[in-house]
């Protein structure tokens, strides 16, 4: 390991993207798809002008549009470039080296990664037996808890009620 690189990187894992099974194949877990970009996009990107400079990085205009689209103020919209960027925010943003992050055992891999990078203590918690998380399971438990909704790669979704 190198000399300039953070002692709690010593310990992590890499990050397997699933099994690729070769280029024949549709990745659905990369999100690829099966069809070609539209005509119109093609035209799009074939006319863009100003693609060498930095674009919004606030992502107003998208922002508002979602905000509008669900009856909430841009404040309360986060964007990122991935899911990855996004929880990397949430992870530096909410959380303190030292603070015990709950979610479930089989769920988005990159939890436990995010945990182990910044320092914090990461909770797994087993599953019912039918494969849906049990709430209850998580209300002793401090600090954040963590449940994507639907939850790879079991591919299924749950209601939540308050």
């Amino acid at each position: 390991m190198s000399t300039f690189l953070a002692k709690s990187f010593e310990t992590i894992v890499a990050y397997n993207p699933g099994e690729q099974l070769g280029d024949d194949y549709l990745k659905l877990n990369a999100n690829e798809s099966s069809q070609e970009p539209s005509p119109r996009v093609l035209e799009v990107l074939k006319n863009a002008q100003k693609l060498n400079y930095y674009n919004d990085p606030f992502q107003s205009k998208l922002r508002q549009k979602l905000a509008d689209l669900h009856s909430l103020e841009m404040s309360n919209i986060l964007v990122g470039t991935g899911a990855d960027d996004v929880l990397d925010l949430i992870f530096r943003t909410f959380f303190e080296r030292g603070d015990k992050i709950a979610f479930p055992k089989i769920t988005y891999p990159f939890y436990k990664g995010y945990a182990d990078t910044f320092g914090y203590e990461a909770l797994e918690v087993p599953l019912t037996k039918d494969l849906h998380v049990d709430l209850s399971d998580y209300e002793e438990l401090p600090h954040a808890v963590l449940v994507v909704n639907q939850r790879p790669p079991l591919a299924l979704s749950m209601i939540f009620q308050t």
